[in-house]
C-alpha cells in the first residue's frame, strides 16, 4: 500500500497518546500562543508531544466513484466498486460491519437521529439507520416509454430497479449526479452540478425550495460539488470552478462567502490584476480557495475544505483562516467525525483512489485540552 503522501505541518502527541496536528506558526501571535503551550506541557512533563511520524493515514485503496459520510455512531459510510458500505474504523483497513450493491451513488448524508440518504442517479433514496428501505423519491420524469416497471428492495440490493424516466431540471427533479446533505431539523438539501442549483426537501422527500443558478454572482454556481449543513443550520457550498465556498441562511437566502475575490480576515490584504474577476480565478495565497470539491464543519463548527488541488483548509464559519495540510493528491470529499477526526477521499492518476484520516488537532496537558484554533 502505497504511502506516498507529502504533507506540510508535524504532527503532535499528547501525553494520551492521541494524535494531533501542529503546524508552524508564520510569526503571528497564534504561532507565539502556541508555542507557551506546548512549553508549557513540556514543563508539566509531557515528554512525548511530538512525534516526527505523518499526520496522514492512508487507509485503503480502490478504484471507481467514490462517496464518503460518518454516521450517527462514527462509523464510516464509503462507497466504492458498487458497493455501498459501513466501516468501522480500527486501524488501517477498518472493520466492516455490512455492505450490499448499490449504483451510482454519487453522495452520502446522515441525520443525527441516524437514519441516511444516500444520492443514486437521478434520485434519493432514505434508510434507517438499521439499513431499513424507507422512501425514495427524484425519479419521476416519464421518458414516453408505455411499458410498466417493477422495482424490488431484496435485500437492499436496487439492482433490478431502474429510474422511471429521465433525469430532469424541473422543481423536485434531480439531475443524474449530485450531492447532498442533511440539516438537524431534517430538511434535505441536494446540490446539483448539472443544473447549477440547490433543492431542498422535507425529510419525507416534499419538495420546498430551489436555490442558485449558472454563473459567478451570489448564489450562482459553476460545476459545484461539495456541500455540508453546519450546526447553525446554514448551508455551505464548495462550488468547484468559482473557486469559493458560499454560505446560505437556513431558509436559503444568501449569507455570505470567500474565495476569489472574497476578503479572508482583517489580517489579509488582496491585490487583484485586470485578470481578478471575483469569483472567477484560483487564489495562490495561504487560507484562499482554489477548487474546493468537499466541504465538511467539526464538533466545534470549523470548516474544512478539500481542494482539487491537494490542500485541506480550515476555517472558521465567517470564513477567517485557520491553517492547512498538503498532500500531493486531488482531493475531493470529506467527512468528519464527532471527535473531529477528518476523512478525505483522494485520486491520483497512479495510485488509484483512497482515505486519508486526519486526527482531531490538540494538545492535551495534564488533563487539560488546548484546542489549536
Amino acid at each position: 500500500m502505497s504511502k506516498e503522501m507529502s504533507v506540510t505541518g508535524k504532527c503532535v502527541h499528547s501525553a494520551h497518546t492521541r494524535k494531533a496536528h501542529f503546524l508552524e506558526s508564520r510569526g503571528t501571535l497564534k504561532g507565539l500562543c502556541r508555542l507557551l503551550l506546548v512549553m508549557t506541557c513540556l514543563l508539566a512533563g509531557a515528554s512525548n508531544l511530538f512525534a516526527e511520524e505523518p499526520p496522514e493515514l492512508l487507509w485503503t485503496s480502490f478504484y471507481g466513484e467514490t462517496a464518503v459520510a460518518v454516521a450517527h455512531d462514527d462509523g464510516l459510510l464509503l462507497y466504492h466498486a458498487n458497493r455501498l458500505k459501513k466501516i468501522v474504523d480500527d486501524g488501517e483497513f477498518g472493520t466492516e460491519v455490512w455492505a450490499f450493491q448499490m449504483s451510482p451513488v454519487s453522495g452520502i448524508a446522515v441525520h443525527e437521529d441516524g437514519t441516511f440518504y444516500v444520492y443514486q442517479g437521478a434520485r434519493i433514496v432514505k434508510f434507517s439507520a438499521d439499513l431499513e428501505f424507507l422512501l425514495t423519491w427524484g425519479w419521476g420524469v416519464l421518458d414516453g416509454s408505455p411499458e410498466l416497471q417493477v422495482c424490488s428492495s431484496e435485500d437492499h440490493a436496487y439492482s433490478d430497479c431502474r429510474a422511471a424516466g429521465l433525469s430532469g431540471s424541473g422543481e423536485g427533479q434531480l439531475s443524474s449526479q449530485g450531492q447532498l446533505a442533511v440539516a438537524e431539523n431534517g430538511d434535505v438539501w441536494t446540490l446539483e452540478r448539472a443544473n447549477y442549483r440547490l433543492q431542498r426537501f422535507s425529510s419525507n422527500g416534499a419538495y420546498i425550495q430551489t436555490v442558485g443558478s449558472q454563473g459567478t454572482a451570489e448564489s450562482e454556481f459553476a460545476s459545484a460539488w461539495g456541500i455540508t449543513v453546519a450546526d447553525t443550520g446554514e448551508v455551505l457550498v464548495a462550488d468547484t470552478y468559482n473557486h469559493r465556498i458560499q454560505v446560505f441562511n437556513a431558509d436559503g437566502t444568501f449569507s455570505h462567502m470567500w474565495g476569489r475575490g472574497v476578503a479572508t480576515g482583517a489580517d489579509q490584504l488582496e491585490i487583484c490584476t485586470e485578470s481578478c474577476l471575483p469569483g472567477s480565478a484560483a487564489g495562490a495565497w495561504e487560507g484562499s480557495v482554489s477548487s474546493p470539491n468537499g466541504v465538511a464543519t467539526d464538533i466545534n463548527g470549523s470548516v474544512y475544505v478539500a481542494s482539487g488541488q491537494g490542500y485541506v483548509s480550515k476555517y472558521r464559519l465567517d470564513g477567517s483562516f485557520l491553517s492547512v495540510w498538503q498532500t500531493n493528491k486531488h482531493l475531493y470529499d470529506a467527512a468528519v467525525n464527532s471527535h473531529g477526526d477528518i476523512y478525505v477521499v483522494w485520486f491520483s492518476p497512479d495510485y488509484g483512489q483512497g482515505l486519508i484520516k486526519y486526527g482531531y488537532p490538540y494538545l492535551d496537558c495534564v488533563g487539560y485540552e488546548f484546542p489549536l484554533d
